[in-house]
This record gives C-alpha cells, structure tokens and sequence, in this order.
C-alpha cells in the first residue's frame, strides 16, 4: 500500500523548497545606494581620459588632462565638485551647479573637465577626486588617479 502517490511527493518536495526560500534573507542590491529615510544617493558610473575623442592628455608637468566623469541620480542633483589630492593636501578646484548634459550613449549625464598639472616632480601622485552632491545632501564621490610624467 502506497502512502504517498507521485503527485503528492512533487507537492510535498514543492512546499518544503519554497518554505526554506521563505526563510532566506537575501540582501537588498539598492541598500548602497539609498538611506533608509528613502533618499537616494548619486552614482558615479566611470572617470576616463578624452583621448579616444580627439583630445591630448598630457600627464607632465604643466599638461592638461581631459577627463569625462558619467554620472546619474534618481533625486535631483544639486552640484559637482572636484578636489585635487596631492600628498596630504586636499584642495576644491571645481564647484558647478549641476546642469543636465544627459548622454544617449551612455544613459548617464557627463561632466568633461580639463585639469591643468600642477608644476611638481616626476611621479608625485594626484588624485581628481569627483563628488556629486543630491539636492538631499547624500553625495558620492570617486577618484581618477595618475603619476606625474
């Protein structure tokens, strides 16, 4: 005499599985990117130089450096800052209200921004150090580094 029939075994098998899936806490993918007060922070998707655009980047001494910084948000952006990081020294160099230049290309908004090396020996470290500031307060920043040539 049988106890359980095919059926019934699937069943079973079925309501165990999804009872011990019930069970697992799975972590959330947005917890980084948002408070639990439901503001959201900004995102900064990639830092790279311009010179596939047409543009010379010039890592010595009294070059310049083109970057473009590509980045979004859910909540409204209020501004972009870029500090320059050299040795200890951390220094704002670029303040700007935020103004939309949204990029089919890349689903983001872009910021280009030419940085022009300071006049210091060869392989002194400098970190671009890119915020981008919500009108909620949250900001995020991210940094693009390079070694004076």
């Amino acid at each position: 005499m049988k106890i359980f029939s095919l059926t019934s075994k699937v069943i079973l098998l079925a309501l165990i599985t999804a009872g011990l899936g019930a069970c697992y806490d799975q972590e959330d993918p947005l917890d980084d990117l948002i408070d639990r007060s439901g503001n959201f922070y900004p995102e900064i998707a990639n830092i790279r130089t311009l010179e596939n655009q047409g543009l010379t980047v010039d890592f010595s001494a009294g070059g310049t450096v083109f970057l473009e910084m590509q980045y979004w948000s859910i909540d409204p952006i209020d501004e972009v800052n870029v500090y320059d990081i050299i040795g200890s020294d951390t220094s704002l160099i670029s303040n700007t209200p935020y103004e939309p230049a949204f990029s089919q290309r890349s689903g983001t908004d872009t910021l280009v921004f030419d940085y022009t090396v300071p006049m210091l020996p060869v392989d002194t470290r400098i970190t671009l150090l890119f915020e981008v500031v919500n009108q909620n307060t949250l900001s995020y920043a991210r940094g693009y580094s390079f070694n004076i040539e």
